[in-house]
């Protein structure tokens, strides 16, 4: 049996503390929700995710951020020549 897939590209939010990333696709499953980042940023710095973050949705209820790919939570991440890199 095949898990059915939910995909919302470029989402909307009400609020964010950072203009450094912005969320490009919600992909979501029975089983995780994965989270499609770019991040813009001065060329050749680093940016940097806490392992606090989350999501909050309009109840309140609080998503903790679990892991990354191409990014390890609480480690630099560098940014390339282009200043915008994709995790």
């Amino acid at each position: 049996m095949q898990s059915k897939e939910w995909v919302v590209k470029h989402p909307s939010f009400e609020t964010c503390n950072s203009t450094t990333i912005e969320i490009d696709k919600v992909v979501q499953t029975d089983t995780a929700t994965v989270l499609h980042i770019k991040a813009f940023f001065r060329p050749k710095n680093w940016i940097q995710i806490s392992p606090d973050s989350y999501l909050k949705d309009d109840k309140g209820i609080k998503y903790a951020i679990k892991g990354g790919l191409d990014i390890t939570l609480g480690k630099y991440l560098w940014m390339p020549k282009s200043g915008e890199r994709d995790f």
